[in-house]
């Protein structure tokens, strides 16, 4: 996409290109879910809603418009039959040492060194095809690993869409690689937090990730690491204070597993949640629709009440904002269900 500012670029409505491209794409997902449909829909009156308060949102709000639209229009082109899963969690997490008995190859260092070595790592089941994904995501070539075709998916029970990232640690003392979680932790499918028994708490991760993804249920889950350290009484006692925490963190709905991978526990569960998330198609979808949930929910101080520096909208032109932002938000499917 040119480098135009958002307000101009929403200004120009000629071509109405940025509408066509979501009213007339389809989605290719197995079961060609209403879900999807919904999706383009919403996308299209976000792109409406832009255009009509070009002149009159704040120019940050219309970056954020304009990124989402992008990333959507980008991920919805590519590969749209794989999924992104990434672990992400701090030093010492055993990120690393999930991302080796989920894939069934010793392909991620595991370590102290490594928020100093290396960089994301990627396991395509169908490596071909994830090719545009992956160059989408900014996964290095170097980094990127092939478990070959159908025969390791059956072997393994894993779907042959997937792609499972192991990123760096979002605590590294390497800025490039927090500013890769940061990226990939913007755009994956379906991400799993691995937290540590001695760090499930730490603000960072809280305040920096989990309260701002609190939309994002649907396309997290959580796991306590390392659970074979624990006794069963402080194991209980920790998952409890996990999902306290999350519930604070307004994500109550995420999913939270214990697991080990020294000593199996929990690993088949979420191998189980791997492959949902992969097998069902829809995991993009899901986490595009969560997207637009947290735009939405920001934007929608603009059209509730007065709002300091923002022009007032005259009557017709709030009824017409109103009218779009509540397509983007899923108000009319959330009304005809209920009617």
């Amino acid at each position: 996409m040119p480098d135009v500012p958002a307000a101009d670029r929403f200004a120009d409505t000629s071509g109405r290109a940025a509408v066509d491209r979501f009213a007339g794409r389809r989605v290719r997902h197995e079961d060609g879910s209403e879900e999807a449909g919904r999706l383009l829909a919403r996308l299209t009156a976000l792109e409406r809603t832009a255009e009509l308060a070009h002149d009159r949102l704040p120019p940050a709000d219309l970056a954020a418009i304009a990124d989402l639209l992008d990333h959507a229009d980008a991920r919805l082109g590519a590969a749209t039959w794989h999924t992104v899963v990434a672990l992400a969690g701090s030093t010492g997490s055993g990120k690393s040492s999930l991302f080796n008995v989920l894939t069934g190859l010793r392909l991620a260092e595991t370590g102290a060194r490594r928020p100093t070595t290396r960089a994301m790592f990627a396991c395509a089941w169908d490596f071909e095809g994830a090719a545009p994904l992956l160059d989408l995501i900014g996964v290095e070539a170097g980094n990127r690993v092939a478990r070959h075709g159908a025969l390791d998916a059956r072997r393994g029970g894993m779907p042959a869409g997937l792609v499972l990232l192991d990123l760096p640690d979002h605590d590294s003392l390497d800025v490039s690689h927090r500013n890769a979680v940061d990226g990939v932790v913007a755009v994956a499918d379906h991400l799993v937090w691995v937290l540590d028994p001695q760090k499930y708490a730490d603000a960072l991760v809280h305040d920096r990730y989990l309260r701002p993804l609190r939309h994002h249920g649907r396309s997290m889950t959580v796991v306590l690491n390392h659970a074979d350290r624990l006794g069963p009484a402080d194991l209980a006692a920790c998952l409890t204070d996990v999902r306290a925490l999350l519930a604070a963190d307004g994500a109550a709905e995420v999913r939270v597993l214990a697991t080990s991978p020294e000593t199996g526990l929990g690993i088949a569960e979420l191998r189980r949640v791997v492959v949902a998330a992969a097998g069902s198609g829809e995991a993009s979808v899901v986490r595009l629709s969560a997207d637009v949930d947290a735009l939405t929910e920001r934007l929608d101080e603009y059209f509730t009440g007065v709002v300091p520096g923002v022009d007032a909208f005259t009557a017709r032109e709030r009824d017409a904002l109103v009218d779009d932002l509540c397509d983007a938000a899923g108000v009319g499917v959330v009304a005809a269900a209920a009617g």
